[in-house]
């Protein structure tokens, strides 16, 4: 009976579009809660996406049309995309959940994504944030198959492709060249590298005491090195994913 019910209010929440963006989207997520409470479902909001979650799963939605689209393009997501995956590898090792999902599913722990995304990289919509997760883990998966072509590669001569560690502070942002790029930030060890269309931009959106607190530093002990690469000669993220292999970084997505 809750597995029918649930089916039902998701009929009456999703507006044509897919399950995933049901649970991300702030308004429908509300709606669908409402309908399971209206039809006097067992348990809560926590329970009742991850029932939805086991009816996709074992093809249950199938018959149900979701023919609208979310469309988010990389370079509309951009400057927001080191706090995603930054907040969610941590909420993952802190909650030692295994996937994106079990955040996604979980009311409290997307809450607190959205808080530590945006602390990191301030600026965009609650849904914005949440989607740009979905978009990096999905894309994060396939380029792993292409970061091993990058690593026979490139392994012999990456360190002399980066910049030397230079100190994260105002001046080095203000010559920081608006071209594409990728960024590798450290303290006592490597903490993040990323890829992006804008290197001036993303670093000059970044929340640095943000990340300074995270790391357990002080502002002053962040350091930053930089490598000219065009990331779309090899698709979205394979230089990333690639380059937080071979320095083994802390807060890039974990396979």
């Amino acid at each position: 009976m809750t597995l029918a019910g649930i089916k039902e209010a998701f009929l009456a929440a999703h507006q044509s579009y897919s399950v995933d963006r049901v649970l991300l989207d702030p308004e429908l997520s509300l709606t669908f809660h409402e309908a399971c409470r209206q039809l006097g479902l067992f348990g809560d909001p926590r329970t009742w996406n991850l029932l939805l979650l086991r009816l996709r799963r074992d093809g249950e939605l199938q018959e149900i049309p979701c023919l609208r689209r979310t469309d988010m393009s990389w370079p509309e997501i951009d400057n927001i995309l080191t706090g995603c995956e930054i907040s969610l590898q941590t909420l993952l090792a802190e909650t030692k959940a295994n996937h994106l999902t079990e955040i996604m599913s979980d009311p409290e722990l997307l809450q607190r994504f959205d808080d530590r995304a945006r602390m990191i990289s301030p600026g965009a919509k609650t849904f914005e944030y949440r989607w740009a997760a979905i978009m990096q883990s999905r894309q994060t998966e396939i380029a792993r198959k292409r970061a091993g072509i990058l690593a026979a590669a490139y392994d012999d001569s990456i360190e002399q492709r980066f910049s030397a560690p230079e100190k994260l502070d105002d001046s080095l942002v203000s010559q920081l060249p608006e071209s594409p790029g990728l960024i590798l930030i450290t303290a006592d060890n490597p903490l993040y590298v990323g890829e992006t269309l804008n290197l001036k931009q993303r670093v000059e959106s970044l929340n640095r005491n943000a990340i300074a607190d995270l790391a357990g530093v002080a502002e002053n002990d962040l350091t930053i090195r930089v490598m000219a690469q065009a990331p779309e000669l090899f698709g979205e993220l394979a230089w990333q994913n690639y380059l937080a292999s071979r320095f083994q970084t802390k807060w890039n997505l974990k396979d």
